[in-house]
């Protein structure tokens, strides 16, 4: 059931030993608003735990400090952050069936949950979380402002990415009145790579292939040359960014081999709607950021994906 801000407030007002959970694989805008969201419950007295399947990136924990001991506790109300799919939750998804309140801003969202929040013209999942404040009665401070500011920064790509607007600008100018340290968090989201993530960018570009006339850009990462250049989830952030940042590129899809054999394809696009094309191979996501995965073979992934994107390119034309 779709609700509004004021309904999810007061859902969230009502309970406690709340856990809040975000998709596998989070970027800084899953781990940044659930984090926040988490701090704001527990600055109002509540008992709060935040999970991820896939952990949390040492680069959040230097941030803002997200993994912390947040104490054993039976849950006896679960929301969801920034996930549009209950099968993005991965393992959780089946250790936690029922999802009671989903806060999100992927105009996809599959309304899995009891109740679900979405501001679908919202930059950010950060955007949402921040709405929340004044409803709850949360008082913001430097740690959940700065994890907000991760959240708006890592899904408008520092700002320059069409989801942004006026309202996104303001929001950021807010948080960054408590005093977020913009050279430190932005060096560390945008400017500083491991040498494994400049072997991934690397193995990206020797995997290059362009299709219909160089308006789409492929990239494969294949399982084995990830291992081998001892790469972290971490270290994959923003990979997909690169095959749209080709001059006269539309549409940027990487496809990731998975150690458990499946595939995770990331489609970033300049002027063609991500989100349609993954919906066509079972996934979904914003007009130029969206994901879908695949549990076929490399060639039936990568067939289906460009059928897709060149169905919808057409489409669009």
């Amino acid at each position: 059931m779709i609700i509004t801000a004021e309904k999810a407030a007061n859902l969230l007002l009502q309970q406690d030993n709340i856990l809040v959970l975000c998709h596998r694989n989070p970027d800084g805008d899953a781990i940044g608003s659930a984090f926040a969201l988490k701090k704001m419950l527990q600055s109002l007295g509540k008992k709060v735990r935040m999970e991820c399947e896939s952990g949390i990136p040492a680069k959040y924990d230097v941030l803002f400090g997200a993994r912390e001991d947040d104490g054993d506790f039976a849950p006896d109300y679960v929301v969801a952050v920034d996930t549009a799919d209950r099968k993005l939750l991965g393992t959780l998804g089946q250790q936690y069936p029922t999802v009671n309140l989903a806060v999100d801003h992927h105009e996809t969202n599959k309304d899995y949950a009891e109740f679900t929040y979405v501001e679908d013209k919202a930059a950010a999942a950060a955007e949402v979380v921040f709405k929340l404040a004044p409803l709850l009665g949360a008082k913001l401070d430097l740690r959940i402002a700065t994890a907000l500011y991760v959240g708006l920064s890592t899904d408008t790509g520092c700002f320059v990415y069409s989801n942004t607007t006026a309202n996104t600008h303001i929001i950021a100018g807010e948080l960054i009145s408590y005093g977020v340290n913009l050279g430190e968090v932005n060096k560390i989201l945008f400017e500083t790579k491991t040498k494994s993530r400049v072997e991934i960018d690397k193995i990206a570009l020797n995997s290059l292939e362009f299709f219909f006339g160089g308006e789409l850009a492929f990239v494969f990462l294949p399982l084995s040359a990830l291992e081998a250049s001892g790469v972290s989830e971490d270290d994959l952030d923003g990979v997909s960014a690169m095959p749209r940042q080709i001059e006269g590129v539309k549409v940027g899809i990487t496809l990731r081999e998975r150690a458990d054999g499946s595939y995770k394809a990331s489609v970033r696009t300049t002027c063609v709607n991500a989100a349609d094309i993954c919906a066509k191979c079972g996934g979904g996501g914003h007009k130029r950021a969206a994901g879908c995965e695949f549990k076929t073979s490399f060639e039936e992934a990568k067939a289906a994906l460009l059928e897709a994107a060149k169905q919808v390119m057409d489409e669009e034309e």
